[in-house]
């Protein structure tokens, strides 16, 4: 086993590594390749933080109101569509008349698909007015 552990290494490399000759040579670790393989993680894992903190992820949730009245009757508060909740203009405890806006939802399929109809209406009007 001893002359297994001493034949690890072959002769000649053990003479060019105990050489002083080569001491004034820089040593290449890493290639140019590693070095853009490092920055790309660096900017994916700088891109992930700023996400993680900046970034949101909209969720969708049913949920339903109960306004009491001021003779003690339960009210309910319901949307007439569904949406994503932008904003609720009341607070608890606040008092609201009839009618009232109480919150604002956003819905933004239905602005898409109201945006994309706009856009092929007025083109079939371009189209008509060209005939």
């Amino acid at each position: 086993m001893t002359e297994l552990s001493q034949r690890t290494f072959r002769a000649v490399a053990l003479q060019r590594a105990a050489s002083p000759e080569q001491l004034d040579h820089l040593v290449g670790i890493t290639r140019p390749s590693d070095w853009i393989l490092i920055a790309v993680m660096c900017v994916a894992l700088v891109a992930a933080l700023t996400w993680g903190f900046l970034g949101r992820i909209p969720t969708r949730a049913a949920g339903e109101g109960i306004l009491i009245s001021g003779g003690g009757r339960v009210v309910d508060a319901v949307s007439a569509a569904a949406g994503r909740l932008s904003s609720i203009d009341v607070s608890v405890g606040d008092h609201v008349a009839r009618g009232q806006q109480i919150a604002r939802i956003v819905q933004t399929d239905i602005e898409q698909r109201h945006a994309g109809a706009l856009e092929v209406f007025h083109e079939r009007e371009r189209e008509y007015n060209d005939l």
